[in-house]
């Protein structure tokens, strides 16, 4: 017996990106809706992990339906913010037996402090922020959407209603054995923090994660690529489900 994958595209990436440039970069897939005065705010975040839950739960139904792959045997794999939306299916829905996050982790409150260095969210959110922001519409609008984005950070890293309630960590008591966890981040990562990663890790009761030496955020200073860790992570996690 073989392994399948179903591949789809998450909101605002790949073909459902409102800019169709292809780089997901963050700050330049939420600009259209910043543009149409739409709040880029907690709230939505919450909307967009509740609809990329739901498109994998209709991922597999399709696959089921189609093709006859009912099998229980089903892992939710995600890459950067992509690990907290899959880790967000897997423990608020109980959708899948494994969860498998590249340079990424399941914990979105410490994940906002570490994308936000800490202090540049903060500052985004102050009344200083503010003045950045109204003198950026002036003189560079292209880069408004960067403070939002801090703003964002501020809010997860001291969560509201909303933030809460999409942090798959608030749900992790659902997740139990067999079910497990698996993260595989670099030790030269400037983005996810290699402590928050582990310790995220350690609070689920089969859950692990291996650091790669020279392996930054999708790059890597020396070594195989980082494709490569990521396909041996892949084939390592799911070689038992071979037979």
């Amino acid at each position: 017996m073989g392994i399948a994958v179903a591949l789809f595209d998450t909101p605002l990436a790949g073909e459902r990106s409102l800019v169709r440039t292809f780089t997901a970069m963050a700050d330049h897939e939420i600009k259209p809706l910043i543009d149409r005065g739409i709040s880029f705010d907690t709230e939505l975040l919450l909307c967009l992990f509740r609809r990329t839950a739901a498109d994998i739960a209709r991922v597999r139904d399709f696959c089921d339906d189609r093709y006859g792959l009912s099998n229980r045997r089903l892992a939710l794999f995600g890459v950067s913010m992509g690990v907290l939306q899959a880790a967000y299916s897997f423990t608020a829905d109980g959708l899948g037996e494994r969860l498998l996050g590249a340079i990424g982790h399941a914990d979105l409150q410490s994940f906002a402090k570490s994308w936000g260095y800490l202090v540049l969210p903060d500052l985004a959110a102050s009344p200083l922020g503010g003045m950045a922001e109204a003198l950026l519409e002036r003189v560079q609008p292209n880069l408004k959407p960067v403070v939002k984005l801090l703003q964002l950070a501020k809010n997860l890293k001291y969560p509201d209603e909303y933030a809460w309630a999409c942090n798959p960590m608030t749900y992790i008591e659902r997740v139990q054995p067999p079910r497990r966890v698996r993260f595989l981040v670099g030790a030269s990562d400037r983005i996810v923090n290699i402590r928050d990663a582990r310790a995220c890790a350690r609070r689920f009761l089969d859950g692990d994660c291996y650091v790669v030496p020279g392996m930054g955020h999708g790059t890597h200073k020396w070594g195989p690529l980082f494709v490569d860790h990521v396909r041996y992570f892949l084939a390592t996690q799911l070689s038992d489900w071979r037979n």
